[in-house]
């Protein structure tokens, strides 16, 4: 690949940073303290209530948000002097705000000092083993580095890596920016540590926060079953004996077969690793069972992503199902839950509750009558 279809590839500047519910899970159990998550939560619903006061803080929540103010309306209005009272930018303000609020009780919360970054193999193969290559937008960085590849569901996935100066690279890329450089020694890719996952255009979240890489202690990589990597053998070995016109019929088989049938197992083991993730997580509760069924529920996940490729049919068992789940996850059955899910979920509903009882009292300031939600 010449330098120039890298700079192509990798000049694009990272959307905002958010830690996902995953992610939350994963740092937390690795001992990152919860109230540095609930620290973070305040700022994010300070700087969303801040946007519809100040005008500074408006503009920065507008451009943070691009992805939700895709013509970039409410920048355009507060650049060119109009007031954040003006009925339509408010109006705009609202619905920014209500997406924002959203994606905080999903326990979507923004943070500094991280970045997606596109990852590939080390060009110049200089990188040792838990070395790394990072180039931001004022070129390369150095230090410890948390990486991590979304959306992996064990602790293991999430590795503590050495950022390292690369002499000469910029000789191939060339002025690309926002990437990271995995190395090509070892007996396992770095890539493939992380959930199997591999240089073919994946993002990885990268975090240079310094409390996180004070309280974070990683574990040794994860490794799937032995019984995975053989069968993983079988397919690649019968995939390298097909002619072209075999493999193609073969790929076509697949696609219909995830088009028309898909799986949901995927899905259902996430969601039920979520579960026990809540529960391991809450105090008091016994860990070794859970922790058995979290297990369980790794390998059945990823199982589950291969299975296309593999054509083996992976299902969740009875004996991993539940009937009540989290009050987080809001469904007709559940449980109070007082991990940090539930915290931050009721964190950001008490915040919704606390603004609408202002928005009620100002409309009744303003007109002398009860709203009609409070007339009745």
């Amino acid at each position: 690949m010449s330098s120039l279809e890298l700079q192509e590839n990798f000049d694009t500047r990272p959307k905002k940073v958010l830690l996902s519910r995953y992610l939350i899970a994963l740092l937390h159990f690795g001992g990152v303290p919860a109230e540095f998550f609930l620290g973070l939560l305040s700022i994010a619903l300070a700087e969303t209530e801040c946007s519809r006061y100040d005008i500074h803080a408006a503009l920065k929540f507008a451009v943070n948000n691009e992805g939700i103010d895709n013509d970039r309306m409410i920048a355009r209005m507060i650049w060119s002097g109009m007031p954040l009272d003006e009925p339509y930018l408010l109006y705009r303000l609202g619905i920014l705000m209500g997406e924002e609020i959203k994606g905080l009780q999903a326990r979507k919360i923004p943070i500094s000092d991280s970045y997606y970054l596109m990852g590939t193999a080390d060009p110049t193969g200089k990188l040792c083993a838990n070395q790394v290559c990072i180039i931001l937008d004022k070129g390369q960085v150095s230090g410890d580095v948390l990486v991590y590849k979304h959306l992996g569901l064990h602790p293991r996935d999430i590795h503590l890596l050495k950022a390292t100066f690369v002499e000469g690279l910029e000789k191939i890329v060339g002025d690309s920016k926002f990437v990271i450089f995995f190395p090509i020694v070892g007996p396992r890719s770095l890539a493939d540590e992380m959930g199997n996952s591999d240089f073919d255009g994946d993002t990885y979240w990268v975090s240079r926060h310094p409390e996180l890489l004070k309280n974070f202690n990683p574990s040794p990589p994860w490794l799937p079953p032995e019984e995975n990597l053989l069968k993983k053998g079988v397919q690649n070995m019968d995939i390298t004996d097909m002619n072209s016109n075999e493999l193609e019929g073969k790929l076509f088989h697949s696609f219909l077969n995830n088009r028309f049938q898909p799986s949901y197992t995927v899905g259902l083991a996430a969601e039920l690793w979520l579960v026990y993730m809540d529960r391991l997580l809450t105090p008091g509760v016994e860990k070794g069972e859970v922790w058995s069924k979290i297990e369980k529920l790794i390998n059945i996940y990823y199982n589950a992503l291969d299975a296309p490729k593999s054509e083996n049919q992976v299902d969740v068992g009875n004996d991993l199902k539940v009937v009540k789940y989290p009050h987080f996850l809001e469904k007709k059955v559940k449980y109070n839950s007082s991990s940090i899910f539930g915290m931050i979920y009721d964190k950001v509903q008490s915040f919704k509750a606390e603004k609408l009882q202002l928005s009620q009292a100002r409309f009744w300031r303003q007109t002398k009558t009860l709203p009609p939600a409070l007339s009745a």
